[in-house]
């Protein structure tokens, strides 16, 4: 097998690539025809079902990259390529009307409905930016329909499977600058930033209002990192979505605050590949790559990644916030490097504690990140 993944080094805000990293990364690849790699990943633990399970999928093209979830439902990749014929569906749902839209309404409904349909089958959606694997930031293309089902039919004529039932979303592709969308009944105001000599490249804010209207001095901000397992598929195991979702309601009470969130940082930087694994892992879907010694994720990550198994940076952040003319920020977070990647900027920071839960099951690796890292500060578990 010929790699096509680019593993060059990064300089500036990133970090050299390591080849620990590469081992695994290139460990999770299942397959690779004509620019498209399907790498491993794992089951989704649902409330009402675990036998879905998630691949990545990079595509690349001769100018830009695209970035597909397979979501095999009630079966596996293996199974599908060796078994029968299954329904396949391709989802238009956008990513940004997935995680601000409530557990069931919309375009989360969309999903769930065909993730919980009584037969095998295959779902296939876009993701419409994030990251398989660094250095690899993907920044939306918004390309049109007949491009993009041009796309499917490369992507699902590689995996053996044929002729997707294309799903329209709910409610349509919003993109621009201060798209108004209403979550929890109120506003919120949604922007797209790219820094084209960032990292992480592409992020979005969220404001309770426009932008201009934001002050300068003590701004409720919140750093959030994309995690698509828990904030797009709404996985039980993970907090991501809940310290998203509660983020949102605080800086709609609050009217004077504003999310950046980073949809390349999924996997603590690392990309949905990498985090994937380690939460396969976790869970026992890969029993012949257990780890003496390490069960949860934290420990998963250190023995796969090195001691840095958080590459993410805020440098960007911190540079965003600066053109917005903020001079201080009540950041939430219990993460002391977003506290330090934000004063490096030359903006006063005074911290709120995020607050998490772990309502959904997720307890277990929300105290293993405080517990067991020193990057985390004390919060109310």
């Amino acid at each position: 097998m010929t790699s096509v993944l680019n593993f060059q080094d990064i300089s500036g805000d990133g970090f050299p690539v390591k080849t620990e990293y590469v081992d695994t990364i290139e460990n999770t690849i299942l397959l690779q025809a004509d620019g498209v790699t399907l790498f491993q990943g794992c089951k989704l633990h649902l409330d009402a079902r675990d036998d879905v399970w998630m691949s990545p999928v990079g595509m690349s093209e001769s100018d830009h990259e695209s970035y597909f979830n397979v979501l095999y439902v009630g079966t596996t990749p293996e199974s599908t390529a060796v078994n029968e014929t299954l329904p396949v569906y391709f989802s238009y749902a956008d990513e940004v009307d997935l995680k601000l839209s409530g557990d069931m309404d919309g375009p989360s409904r969309d999903l769930t409905d065909l993730l919980l349909r009584d037969e095998k089958s295959i779902v296939i959606r876009k993701s419409k930016s994030g990251m398989p694997y660094y250095p690899q930031s993907i920044v939306p293309d918004h390309v049109d329909a007949e491009v993009l089902k041009a796309q499917v039919e490369k992507l699902t004529t590689i995996l053996g499977i044929a002729d997707p039932e294309f799903i329209e979303p709910t409610t349509n592709e919003q993109t621009g600058d201060g798209v108004v969308r209403t979550v929890n009944g109120k506003d919120l105001y949604a922007y797209e930033i790219i820094l084209s000599d960032d990292p992480w490249k592409y992020y979005n804010v969220f404001a309770a209002r426009a932008l201009d209207d934001i002050g300068q001095e003590d701004v409720l901000v919140r750093i959030d990192s994309c995690c698509e397992i828990g904030q797009v598929y709404n996985d039980n195991g993970c907090d991501c979505r809940e310290q998203f979702h509660t983020a949102i309601e605080a800086i709609q009470d609050a009217r004077d605050g504003l999310i950046v969130h980073v949809p390349a940082q999924d996997g603590r930087g690392y990309g949905s590949s990498a985090i994937m694994k380690i939460v396969g892992i976790e869970r026992g879907d890969f029993p012949d790559e257990a780890i003496e010694g390490a069960t949860d994720g934290v420990g998963i990550s250190a023995v796969l990644l090195g001691d840095r198994y958080d590459n993410r940076t805020y440098g960007g952040v911190g540079r965003i916030l600066r053109q917005l003319g903020i001079r201080s920020v009540i950041l939430q977070t219990d993460n002391r490097l977003k506290v330090e990647g934000v004063e490096s900027a030359g903006i006063t920071v005074a911290r709120k504690a995020t607050g998490t839960t772990g309502a959904n099951g997720s307890i277990a690796g929300v105290q293993a990140k405080h517990e067991k890292t020193g990057n985390y500060l004390k919060s109310e578990l």
